[in-house]
């Protein structure tokens, strides 16, 4: 979706459905009920899945849709957490790739915070309606989670089931990870529209899929997961000020 530049052509190179035309707000950024509405409207797929864009999947993915379908759950969330690492080259997918780059995420990288989340996948029937969210600003994927953690739909943590490689980038193009998150419009009309923050119920799991493929409920006391990782949400938060300054003024660019 959307009509940035190289979107419609490596859409004809893959043989994927492009649609260029989305809601978009006044600075320009794209609305997510509007990518929400369409990817209903154009797939009759039963499950879905978001990403943003500067996430490297692998087979680990389709793996763990299989482990969703043998479940047979009616409407689920999953969500998980991104390893952060330095991917300034480009990647030979005529290599063993997969197994390379999750190497060098593991080796050189870091586990991010449960307050990010870059994947969501879920049952086709759930999120057809959802408010007119600035893309990449903060607050709407907590509103995600929140949302169906309150509604009785499981929260499924697949982290350990897949691999989701996060390209460090700067955020130039918005004026710093603070302003996209946090201090900028786009960001407090976020949490305006999502009804707050939800950075607790909206950033803790439910559920996990077990060794034996069955669906087991966890985290029952919701905060215990999310003091427990307050080590890496303080790091997480301090990157949003220095490095991410830094990040931005550097010669070299490396958005996403």
């Amino acid at each position: 979706m959307g009509d940035e530049v190289g979107v419609s052509e490596i859409a004809n190179e893959l043989s994927l459905k492009h649609v260029p035309h989305l809601k978009k707000n006044q600075s320009g950024t794209p609305l997510l009920d509007s990518v929400f509405e369409t990817a209903h409207r154009e797939s009759n797929a039963p499950i879905l899945m978001y990403v943003n864009s500067d996430i490297i999947l692998t087979s680990s993915i389709l793996r763990f849709v299989d482990s969703i379908n043998s479940l047979a759950v009616k409407e689920f969330l999953a969500i998980g957490m991104r390893q952060d690492f330095e991917q300034e080259a480009l990647i030979d997918f005529t290599t063993d790739w997969e197994s390379k780059i999750a190497d060098v995420a593991v080796e050189n990288g870091e586990l991010a915070s449960i307050l990010c989340k870059d994947y969501f996948i879920f049952s086709n029937s759930q999120y057809r309606k959802i408010p007119a969210f600035s893309i990449g600003r903060g607050n709407w994927d907590s509103w995600m989670v929140a949302t169906a953690a309150t509604s009785g739909t499981p929260v499924i943590d697949a982290t350990n089931q897949i691999f989701a490689g996060h390209q460090n980038h700067d955020y130039g193009h918005v004026g710093g990870r603070m302003q996209a998150y946090i201090t900028g419009t786009e960001a407090k009309n976020n949490i305006k529209l999502a009804g707050g923050t939800h950075y607790i119920r909206g950033s803790v799991p439910t559920h996990r899929i077990t060794d034996l493929g069955k669906l087991k409920r966890i985290n029952r006391m919701t905060l215990l997961p999310f003091v427990r990782d307050f080590p890496r949400i303080l790091k997480q938060l301090v990157s949003f000020i220095a490095p991410a300054k830094a990040r931005v003024e550097a010669p070299k660019s490396r958005a996403a």
